[in-house]
């Protein structure tokens, strides 16, 4: 048996023999060894990053057995990186664990913003990421040496729900908006907003679509909203608009081409059309 000073096993030692039918033999992935020796003979470990106790064994027919106690002597290190959802926010409660074959890591936890950081590995390290509503990209990470900065990708896996509202200019909440749902393979079932403007959505999986729709002259503020996992906090804006047009003419009465018009409202917004054959049309958000 072959144990690293934690008890760990350690695989993929060179042991190096004299004496015995084989010139050396290699750990198993248990840290198990094997040899037949044919009178005396000795045993001497070695592997890069590793010093051993004792260095060297000697046997001889009444041996029954060699355990050597394997010590890291590689230098410590410290990771640190983040995960975050598609849109770039970070990701709480995803725990990052550690696998080596030197020892064993305790995990660490992703605070509110997704932020991780684990001191002291030693050698070769495998960062991997779990959360049972998550799916990751990369689902593992190698490193061997000091990182910050590293980026796993989270996309909800599980079903979620969102909701939010639609306000119109005065903040007051409007009723019969349709929202309506789209992913990339799948198009849900819309809902309407409430008397109170007010709106929610089960069941959506992936990275989702969200736009507000409503007939008449209306616009909205942002014009769909992307989400990928649980939110509560999505607002529509509604605007009214108006369209306005004319006829610009010379003194003779002969329509002008390619005069600039801007409409604008009173809070600022302004709209620029050029004429052609001397009419205009512009859209024109109503206050």
């Amino acid at each position: 048996m072959y144990e690293t000073e934690n008890g760990k096993p350690a695989a993929g030692v060179r042991i190096q023999l004299t004496g015995a039918t084989e010139s050396e033999v290699i750990t198993d992935g248990q840290g198990r060894w094997e040899a037949v020796f044919k009178g005396t003979g000795t045993a001497t470990p070695s592997k890069e990053g590793f010093e051993f106790e004792p260095e060297s064994m000697a046997f001889d027919k009444k041996a029954s057995g060699a355990d050597f106690i394997a010590r890291c002597i590689l230098p410590a290190y410290a990771v640190s990186g983040v995960v975050e959802d598609e849109n770039g926010n970070g990701i709480a409660g995803v725990t990052i664990s550690f696998e080596s074959e030197i020892k064993d890591y305790e995990p660490v936890i992703t605070d509110n913003q997704g932020a991780w950081e684990k001191p002291g590995p030693q050698g070769s390290v495998r960062i991997i990421p779990s959360h049972q509503d998550y799916t990751f990209d990369p689902e593992h990470v190698e490193v061997d040496s000091a990182q910050t900065g590293i980026v796993i990708a989270a996309k909800f896996a599980a079903a979620y729900s969102v909701s939010g509202s639609v306000k119109n200019p005065d903040g007051n909440g409007v009723a019969g908006v349709m929202i309506r749902f789209a992913s990339e393979k799948y198009i849900y079932e819309s809902v309407t907003t409430d008397k109170e403007g007010n709106w929610s959505k089960s069941g959506l999986t992936g990275t989702v679509e969200i736009s507000p729709w409503a007939a008449g002259k209306v616009t909205f503020t942002p014009s769909s909203v992307e989400v990928s996992g649980p939110r509560s906090d999505i607002v529509f804006n509604m605007g009214l608009y108006f369209n306005r047009s004319g006829t610009i003419v010379d003194v003779e009465g002969q329509p002008l081409a390619g005069i600039m018009v801007e409409c604008s409202n009173t809070s600022g917004d302004t709209v620029s059309v050029v004429t052609c054959r001397g009419l205009w049309t512009a859209k024109t958000q109503r206050e």
